[in-house]
């Protein structure tokens, strides 16, 4: 018996591919445009293992990227990796400072990051754990608990409780 193809199920096939899979089903030769690169990434993220390796080694396409999806920082040649570019991307995810150099962690950037995604935290070295980084990520995102360690986690509960008391206070002067 011959494998005849279901007619709803070619449609479907053609839709995602004509619709879903661009720019990943680009020809070869277009991924060597640096335009059609940073197209592609913004249209999709599963693009960024595409681009030429040669273009992760320049800072301005390594930042350009980043403004079109933080998870680019990934992908970048750490010698291209800036503060500036690293500042990009954790303002649009904190998750980002997972792909941080170490010798551009820096303290402003990790709060930059936990305030953005508190569950950022799981990214953080443990050295480089304060006070201040602790609570802000609890209180950015009360889960990021669960990433506190042992040593901090009283204090990131007394935040947490003391933020619940001030809310609740807020709540019943209000007229």
């Amino acid at each position: 018996m011959k494998n005849e193809q279901n007619p709803r199920t070619a449609a479907v096939r053609a839709f995602i591919t004509e619709h879903l899979d661009y720019p990943l089903s680009a020809p070869e030769e277009q991924w060597e445009d640096r335009a059609f690169c940073l197209a592609a990434i913004t249209l999709k993220r599963h693009a960024l293992r595409l681009v030429k390796r040669s273009f992760w080694q320049e800072s301005d396409f390594c930042m350009e990227a980043v403004k079109r999806s933080p998870e680019a920082l990934e992908w970048a040649n750490e010698e291209a990796i800036t503060a500036e570019i690293c500042q990009t991307a954790v303002k649009q995810d904190g998750e980002a400072i997972a792909s941080v150099p170490r010798r551009l962690l820096t303290e402003a950037l990790i709060l930059e990051a936990v305030k953005q995604n508190g569950l950022a935290l799981y990214s953080v070295p443990r050295t480089r754990l304060t006070k201040e980084i602790v609570e802000t990520a609890v209180l950015s995102r009360p889960a990021a608990l669960a990433y506190v360690p042992g040593e901090w986690r009283e204090e990131a509960k007394a935040a947490l409780n003391r933020n619940r008391e001030t809310n609740t206070q807020g709540e019943t002067n209000e007229p």
